[in-house]
């Protein structure tokens, strides 16, 4: 497991509530963005699936995103569909959060097997590499993730670590 956490300067994201353990895949993201965003957010929502979903509602003046997706375990990343991510989505395309919401969007953009991170790979015994997006905060002027990654037998977790971190180091 990693855990990483960057500043957050945006004053228009109050709030992120994702995850309950590192190795599950969340089925539900909570976002309170300050204001009305209600319709922007729920344009922001491109995801075309029957299992998934956005609610938005003004409470006291400021919006709660609730994004539904699908939870599984973290061994089988691909048999759920990821609600952190979705709200990472719907977050960058709102242009909410800066820097590090827009990077950790397009680093964990494709699948579950670290190809956007720069750690994709397998092997004949173990197979391929998964990585979950398990944990996602963000309040008081910090954003926090903590990842779930299961890798090849031959893989070596520093250097994992190190590409992650070189990876997100810009925000």
């Amino acid at each position: 497991q990693m855990k990483l956490d960057a500043p957050l300067a945006d004053e228009r994201l109050v709030s992120i509530a994702c995850g309950t353990r590192p190795n599950v895949v969340p089925g539900t993201a909570v976002a309170v963005l300050a204001g009305d965003w209600r319709e922007q957010a729920v344009e922001a929502f491109d995801v075309e699936d029957e299992d998934c979903a956005i609610e938005t509602e003004l409470v006291d003046g400021n919006t709660k995103v609730v994004v539904t997706g699908v939870p599984a375990h973290a061994s089988t990343p691909e048999k759920g569909k990821n609600a952190a991510k979705m709200l990472l989505s719907v977050l960058r395309k709102l242009g909410i959060g800066g820097a590090p919401v827009a990077l950790l969007d397009e680093a964990c953009a494709e699948g579950s097997a670290g190809e956007a991170m720069g750690i994709a790979g397998c092997d004949a015994v173990s197979g391929p590499l998964t990585l979950n997006l398990g944990l996602l905060s963000a309040g008081e002027g910090a954003l926090s993730v903590t990842f779930d990654c299961r890798y090849p037998v031959f893989f070596d977790d520093r250097t994992i670590s190190a590409t992650v971190q070189k990876r997100l180091a810009p925000a």
